[in-house]
Parts: structure tokens; sequence; C-alpha cells
């Protein structure tokens, strides 16, 4: 998927463009993953944002799997309950978790899946909290989910 942004663009009123990069993508299933593209946002109130383009040979396997495929950090994650969200109406999925980072740091994230053509579209914010405390305990901002859901809208407009 080609995504022409320019560094700068500021997208879903709170994320700035930081980076477009495209990933590698091994892929051993039927239908696999033929193309990989993340945005790398600065975010206004959190201190970063990802949106994700997940791009399958057919369509999207189902929703079950999404998570599995393209949510690869919360292996280790302590996971919390899904949320129902405010603006998206067609099928999703919304993860909030916590996970440890290398450097043994907490980190707040929220992320959302949805579908749109062949594509899966993710959206993720990450909260690391604040410098010390995040090693024992880091909690999700205020307004998290609801920046993680506007993401996702601007990244299902992206994709074609």
């Amino acid at each position: 998927m080609t995504i022409n942004l320019p560094v700068g663009t500021v997208m879903a009123k709170t994320f700035t463009v930081k980076r477009i990069r495209k990933e590698a993508i091994l892929s051993t299933m039927s239908n696999p993953i033929i193309d990989s593209t993340v945005i790398e946002l600065d975010s206004l109130y959190e201190n970063a944002g990802f949106l994700g383009f997940y791009t399958f040979m057919d369509s999207p396997p189902p929703v079950e799997q999404w998570t599995s495929i393209v949510a690869k950090d919360i292996i280790n994650a302590e996971i919390f309950p899904m949320w129902i969200p405010s603006q998206i109406k067609q099928q999703c999925v919304c993860l909030p978790y916590k996970v440890r980072t290398t450097s043994g740091n907490i980190v707040a994230v929220t992320q959302m899946l949805a579908a749109k053509n062949n594509t899966i579209v993710s959206s993720k914010v990450w909260w690391f909290g604040l410098p010390v405390v995040n090693k024992f305990h880091v909690d999700f901002k205020p307004g998290m989910k609801e920046r993680t859901e506007e993401l996702l809208l601007a990244g299902l407009y992206l994709a074609a």
C-alpha cells in the first residue's frame, strides 16, 4: 500500500507524521500478508502513536485471528477487558494492555484493529507514564481509547 503523507502532516487532530516505513513480513499462511506499512506518529497527549496497514493477498482472515497476526507485542502483556468504541460501527478489536519494555519500563497501550477491503488497519497509542515510577506502575491516560479510535478512523480513510 502506498501512502504519500509528508512528514509533519497532522492526522486525527492530535497526531503528527514522523516517519513512514515498510516492514518485511514473513508469512507461511495460505493467505499471506503481501504488504505492511507503518506510520510512526508523534502524539500531542501520549508518547507515541502508530498506524499500521497489513494487506492480505485475499480478504483478511476472521476477526478472531487478527490479534495473533498483527498485534505481536501482546505476547507477554497484561491484557485488560476490551472496550466498545463509540464512533466505529464496523467489526473491530479494541485492546487495552500493558507491556514491559526491554529497559524494564511499563507501557500502557491502546490498540484497535479493523478491516477495509483486503487490509487490516491497526491504530496504536503508547503512554510511558512518569519516569522512575513507570518501572512499577503506569495507568491508562484519560482519552487514550478515544484518540486511538480517532486514529483508526483516519487509517480506515487512508486504506483505499
